[in-house]
């Protein structure tokens, strides 16, 4: 809670500097407000420095006002350069985990040489292409499309259980209401109502031609096409069942979802709700959770290799409890390396874990770490300049 209300505290003090900068602007200048500058990144690239100059002590001010421009650049940075390179990292893991730092030099490279463009005499027009087309379209889409799929597919509840695991703090209810309807309601609206008042590009007087158009939504869509594609693709590489049935277990947590852990994943099966272990033993059938109800209903347990239609969720995640800790009683050594999940379906999770522990001196490079931390340095400096 403590950080949501930071972050709004934040954002209305800023408007506050904002607005007060500009009355001065318009002070000082004798034009209306509304005349003083237009939206966009001309209001902290031309008429914050214009006004700092203006300021008493315009040196000192306008040392603090770039240090901040660094600073939040340095932190944006920081934080959309680490989801993107987990994100490979999490996906290919033996390839990337022992070369993370490297990795994590490339991207900076890849993205530093993105940004050159930006820098040329044309840049402040790319720019502000990027800026229109892709903060209100494709960010607040893939957030609510989040949103929904955390609440509404995987489950709130299960949601609320896994952050209890991590952290042995459960989120309240209320976290829960607006988690499932708040957030998505005002996020759908907010998304609607940006399209309703999206226009065409401009700025200032110049007017983008259409190329120019079709290129900003080729920026908005680039990050929107692959959650459908995606979709798509893994559907139809499902071997049987109609595209009904594919989408339904496919929304489903994977047979191998969870913490890698022996111990976690301990856990982790101990919070199972009666709903969590339909799910998964419908997974362990390569069914949904809905043909796998109305097949255990119907009494056929040919097709269960988990528990009879006779027991409970209770009685199966007991059993399934005193299988992992009989293989913790006559496996446990250290890190349990030789402890394999093979009633899980986690061999290659902890088989990765078990590498990336045993050669720690391949995951961490000195060196390494001095050049990402130089690239990082040099991007953020020079897209800020």
């Amino acid at each position: 809670m403590l950080v949501p209300c930071i972050n709004c505290f934040t954002s209305v003090y800023a408007g506050l500097v904002i607005f007060s900068v500009l009355g001065f602007m318009s002070h000082m200048s004798g034009v209306p407000i509304d005349k003083v500058v237009t939206q966009g990144p001309g209001l902290i690239f031309i008429v914050y420095p214009e006004a700092v100059t203006k300021m008493p002590f315009s040196h000192f001010w306008a040392i603090l006002f770039f240090l901040m421009i660094f600073t939040i650049g340095l932190d944006s940075q920081f934080g959309m350069f680490e989801t993107m390179t987990s994100a490979f990292v999490d996906e290919y893991p033996r390839l990337l985990r022992k070369n993370k730092v490297l990795f994590t030099a490339f991207m900076c490279l890849v993205e530093f040489c993105l940004g050159v463009p930006m820098m040329f005499q044309g840049g402040f027009y790319l720019l502000t292409l990027s800026d229109w087309y892709s903060s209100c379209f494709s960010l607040m889409l893939l957030s609510i499309i989040e949103c929904v799929v955390i609440s509404w597919i995987y489950g709130v509840d299960r949601f609320r259980a896994d952050i209890q695991l991590m952290t042995g703090h459960k989120p309240s209810i209320a976290w829960k209401f607006m988690w499932k309807y708040l957030t998505p309601f005002i996020g759908v609206t907010t998304w609607i109502f940006s399209l309703y008042q999206l226009k065409r590009a401009k700025l200032g007087d110049y007017v983008y031609p259409d190329w120019a158009i079709v290129l900003g939504w080729s920026f908005a869509l680039c990050s929107i096409i692959p959650v459908p594609g995606y979709a798509i693709y893994i559907v139809s590489r499902q071997p049987t069942g109609t595209v009904k049935e594919r989408v339904l277990k496919l929304i489903q947590p994977a047979i191998t979802y969870g913490p890698s852990q022996m111990e976690d994943k301990l856990h982790y099966f101990r919070s199972f709700t009666d709903f969590d272990w339909l799910r998964y033993n419908a997974m362990r059938n390569d069914m949904d959770w809905r043909s796998y109800q109305r097949q255990v209903d119907a009494g056929d347990k040919t097709q269960s290799n988990m528990a009879a239609a006779t027991l409970n969720a209770s009685t199966v995640a007991a059993e399934q409890v005193q299988i992992i800790m009989d293989k913790v009683s006559r496996h446990h050594k250290g890190f349990f390396e030789n402890v394999l999940f093979e009633d899980m379906g986690v061999n290659k999770q902890v088989e990765e874990e078990i590498d990336w522990r045993k050669h720690p001196s391949q995951n961490t490079a000195p060196m390494g770490k001095v050049v990402v931390v130089v690239v990082v340095v040099v991007v953020v400096v020079v897209r800020v300049i």
